[in-house]
């Protein structure tokens, strides 16, 4: 699946505000597994999204503060990735 412009469009959540905070969701739900979480490192976020590690992080800490995500990192390694799940509105 591939992000589309109508996607980004569509995603009309207070907490997404920006393109970037667009792209960094839409990201997460496409990579979402069985279980309802994503692994991703921020390096793969900012990858694939074109932004900066920098601003990647900035997304996720307003995104999990504003209660659209929810993230986990047991920090086993150094190389763990963190885990996101969308929190659907009711």
């Amino acid at each position: 699946m591939s992000i589309t412009v109508e996607d980004i469009v569509a995603l009309q959540y207070e907490g997404l505000r920006s393109v970037g905070s667009k792209i960094v969701y839409l990201t997460i739900r496409k990579e979402l597994d069985d279980t309802g979480w994503a692994s991703l490192s921020f390096n793969d976020l900012a990858g694939v999204t074109g932004l900066t590690t920098t601003g990647v992080v900035n997304i996720i800490k307003r995104m999990h503060d504003s209660g659209l995500i929810e993230v986990r990192n047991d920090r086993a390694t150094p190389f763990t990735k963190n885990q996101y799940r969308i929190i659907e509105a009711a």
